[in-house]
Parts: structure tokens; sequence; C-alpha cells
């Protein structure tokens, strides 16, 4: 892979496993980061960094000068407060701005890091594709809204302005470089053995590196104006931490917690969260989602992306190792 791919987002979960999935492919990266921040998990990479604000179109457009490609992985995926304004200014304005810089580059293809929330879950023998949109979703979330109206604005640009892109939606991700840490404070409070049971839901796991597989080859592979589920198991919260504290080598949580306590426990949280000003762990919109069963089939990537499907161990195992290497455990 010889060109120039231009990153925004790079420092997290997927941007750090999708950076070096790059380097090994051959390409030469340039890594967007906002003015004064640090950025450990690209530490030591042959990157080229430049400092740029999604916010601000201009920046965008000189950061991405002279790139032959784009991933746009950078998004606000605060889950509180649950509402805000800054949702829409990064993830709908921010997107427009990285799309209108595309165009003006005249880049070869852009891949834009949707979420599978976008779409509507199905159960575990009829999951959810990418055939029916979930807008607005059903949970209150900002997030979820605006990822879906980001979308929508890479698609028209496709329609309507000839934009070379194609969406990708990345379930539950698992894996190293989490340094926030997102998905890993699941893997965290399973070792810790903090879980006192597990909720009625479920959703659908994938390895980070899977999906940042997946994403490097959509930069030559998939259809243009398309969108791609990136995801690979539906499992139950049950049966998912029963593999993972086997994984590592902790207890099951063995009681299984009523919709209504978890949803009072969530009510609970979110009066705490507002009443003290601190995110909580748990709100009333999150404990509704942990409570129904959120599955996706990867069908179409697996597919037309090829994107691999490790199984749910190896992810487990490459984030406890670097939790571990880095003081998390």
């Amino acid at each position: 892979m010889n060109q120039k791919v231009f990153v925004t987002g790079g420092d997290g979960l997927l941007g750090s496993n999708l950076v070096r999935e790059l380097l090994a492919r051959g390409a030469q990266v340039r890594v967007m980061v906002q003015p004064g921040r640090q950025v450990k998990t690209l530490d030591g990479l042959d990157i080229e960094r430049a400092e740029g604000d999604l916010l601000d179109p201009q920046s965008v457009r000189r950061a991405m000068e002279g790139c032959a490609s784009v991933i746009h992985v950078a998004a606000l995926t605060n889950v509180w407060p649950s509402r805000g304004p800054l949702y829409h200014r990064v993830n709908v304005d921010g997107t427009r701005n990285v799309i209108d810089a595309a165009l003006d580059h005249q880049v070869q293809r852009m891949v834009h890091v949707g979420s599978a929330a976008s779409f509507q879950y199905g159960s575990i023998r009829h999951p959810g594709d990418e055939t029916r949109l979930n807008h607005p979703s059903p949970y209150g979330l900002d997030y979820i809204d605006t990822k879906t109206q980001g979308q929508l604005a890479v698609l028209n640009a496709v329609q309507q302005r000839g934009l070379p892109a194609l969406v990708v939606n990345p379930t539950f991700m698992i894996g190293a470089y989490d340094s926030k840490p997102s998905s890993g404070e699941m893997i965290i409070g399973l070792a810790k053995e903090r879980a006192p049971g597990y909720s009625p839901g479920g959703k659908n796991w994938v390895y980070v590196r899977d999906a940042a597989q997946a994403i490097c080859n959509a930069l030559t592979m998939g259809r243009l104006g398309e969108c791609y589920i990136l995801g690979h198991e539906n499992l139950s919260y049950k049966d998912a931490f029963a593999r993972i504290t086997k994984v590592l080598g902790v207890r099951t949580p063995k009681i299984p917690l009523p919709r209504p306590v978890v949803i009072a426990a969530g009510i609970a949280g979110s009066a705490q969260g507002l009443i003290t000003g601190k995110t909580p762990v748990l709100t009333y919109n999150t404990t509704r989602i942990a409570c129904d069963g959120h599955y996706f089939s990867p069908a179409k990537a697996v597919r037309e992306l090829a994107m691999p499907q490790t199984p749910l161990e190896t992810a487990v195992e490459d984030a406890m190792r670097w939790f571990k290497g880095n003081g998390y455990l």
C-alpha cells in the first residue's frame, strides 16, 4: 500500500490499531491531532502528525493536503451527558468538514467510521443488518443520533457531490490500546470481580484488530455509497461474561439481574450524575441499552471487505496483556 493515508481519531482504541495496521501494510500515515493533545498510544510510531481540529474547516484542509485517502475515525462517543450541542458539532459538522476537505483535495477514497448502533438490531436468530436505520434512536442519546446524521451526510455527499466514500459500522470492539478505557472498562471490571451479575441483554462482539483490517481493506475493496457492519459474535452478556472470565481466570458473575433492577440502578446513577456533576458509571440510557439484545450480522463485511472473524477469547487476551502492561490491572 504505497500511498499516504490521512487518519482522524488515530489515538483511540480503533484508531491506534488502525494506524498500526496501515503501517504494517507499508502505508504512509498522517494523523490529525488537536493542538496540545497527548497521543501516547502512538508514541514511537513512524507517522506524520498534523495539528488540526474537526471544528475548524481550514485546519482540516491543511492537515489533509497531499493525502491520497482518508479514514475518518474521530467522534464524540460519550454517553454522559446524554444530550448536548457538542455532539452535533463534532459528529455532524466535523464530518462535513472532512467531506469538504476530501472533495477539495480530490482524494481517491474516504472511509467513514460510523456505528452499528445506527442500524436496527435484531435477535441472535435474526440479527440486524445494513438495510434498516435506527433513527432516531429509542435510547435518547445524542451520540447515537449524531453518528447516524454524520453517516447520512457522507452517503448524501456520495450521491450528490461524487464523494468516493463508503461507511463502516463497528459493533462492540475489544482489544489493546484502549487508553480511555472505553469497552475495556467491562474487561477491567470483570477482571477485578466488580460485576455482581449480568443484565438480560447482549451485543455483537468484535476484535478491534479485525475491524482495523476490514477498514484498511475498504481503501481498495467494497462498494462506494455502501455501509458495512464490522462485527463478529452475537452473545448474551451471560454467555460473553462466562467466556471472558475464563480467559481472565476470575469468578464468573452468576446472578441474572432483572430488567427493573438494572433500570433502577441506571436511574439512580443518572440522578447522582446530575447532583454531583461527575460522570456516573451507570445511567438510565445505558442501562436501557444493556437490557436489550443488540445483535447484528457482519456477513456483508466478511463477504465484501474480507473481514477476519477472530474469536472473542483472542480479543480479551490482547486487551488483558495491554491493560496489565500499562498499569490498568
